[in-house]
């Protein structure tokens, strides 16, 4: 902060004092942060001083980045509709090995009669816990899928400006 005076305030001189006056050493905090024309001169400043920074991301602008693509962060899968959708892929990577992409998911208990079937129960079981309603299952039928709207589209605020209890310090009146 470039701001010499602060080491010798009797209010910041300890941890103790600090704690008892957060709220003015968070308000200093935040003013000269808002004195920035922009994130990149606010992230030049911090790292000269070496203090680790990072900008709060939608999850949509997230995967929309080019390390998420280099790295598989996410993937594209068919809806089985037609069209397709974005997903997490897969949180690990291996040095030596190159995993598959993520496959087509299945619908709710689309595998329910070969699971049970392997683990030695009958048509007629299966279909008695089907009518009972202990086994659900649920598929999408044809043309029911609306793309015109993405499931992670967030309104995009510039979280680094704003204060712990969501308002922008630079707008609030007192």
């Amino acid at each position: 902060m470039r701001r010499a005076d602060l080491a010798d305030d009797p209010h910041f001189e300890t941890a103790a004092a600090r704690r008892a006056n957060f709220a003015q050493l968070h308000r200093s905090g935040q003013n000269w942060i808002l004195t920035f024309h922009d994130i990149g001169a606010l992230d030049a400043q911090l790292d000269e001083a070496k203090i680790a920074f990072g900008e709060v991301r939608s999850l949509k602008q997230l995967s929309e980045m080019e390390w998420a693509e280099y790295w598989g962060a996410v993937q594209e899968v068919s809806d089985r509709n037609g069209g397709s959708y974005r997903l997490p892929g897969r949180p690990w990577r291996f040095s030596r090995e190159q995993l598959a992409p993520l496959g087509e998911p299945a619908f709710q208990g689309e595998h329910n009669r070969a699971v049970l079937a392997e683990l030695g129960l009958r048509d007629d079981e299966i279909e008695a816990y089907i009518t009972s309603g202990a086994l659900v299952s649920a598929s999408v039928a044809t043309g029911v899928i609306d793309h015109s709207e993405e499931i992670c589209d967030d309104p995009e605020p510039p979280q680094w400006a704003f204060a712990h209890d969501g308002t922008n310090p630079a707008t609030k009146r007192n």
